[in-house]
């Protein structure tokens, strides 16, 4: 029988902190303000992560993605299955290229540091290119959870979806 011991620790975390970090504690929990020059390193240190995800995902780089990710993640493709293991993730990185040139702009919309976890809200967009040379519009959102570990700043959840 396999057990989900991992996935029943980390995703109620995951999705009490995000719902904590967008709507308010609603009294369940306090937020704790950051020194300024904290919250101020904290937002390069995500900034420069967010910038290296779209980098590796224009240039088709499975390992450095892969990379950005904490020991304890979850990935939420598109219309596909949760990944949750290093090597499913690179496998969904590579599907999700599909053999196309991806240029895309992963731009912060809405963004909140709290001590050692951040919230953000991302759009995607940019376009895709076939070998064929046929071309498709990239319009996306994306809902990332940071979490601060020993190495830096990494992914905990990362939510896709394309507005269509």
């Amino acid at each position: 029988m396999q057990t989900h011991a991992h996935r029943d620790r980390i995703v109620p975390r995951i999705l009490l902190s995000a719902s904590v970090a967008l709507f308010g504690s609603a009294g369940c929990a306090t937020k704790i303000d950051l020194d300024p020059a904290d919250e101020l390193q904290a937002d390069m240190e995500i900034g420069s992560l967010i910038r290296q995800a779209q980098d590796a995902w224009n240039t088709g780089d499975a390992e450095a993605w892969t990379a950005l990710f904490a020991d304890e993640f979850v990935y939420l493709p598109p219309g596909a299955p949760a990944v949750r293991d290093p090597d499913s993730l690179a496998a969904a990185f590579v599907s999700r290229l599909d053999d196309r040139r991806w240029e895309v702009m992963v731009l912060p919309e809405d963004f909140e540091v709290d001590r050692d976890r951040a919230v953000a809200h991302l759009e995607v967009r940019g376009f895709s290119v076939g070998a064929a040379g046929d071309s498709t519009v990239v319009d996306g959102k994306q809902l990332a959870v940071f979490d601060r570990t020993p190495f830096g700043w990494r992914i905990a959840m990362l939510m896709a979806n394309e507005n269509r």
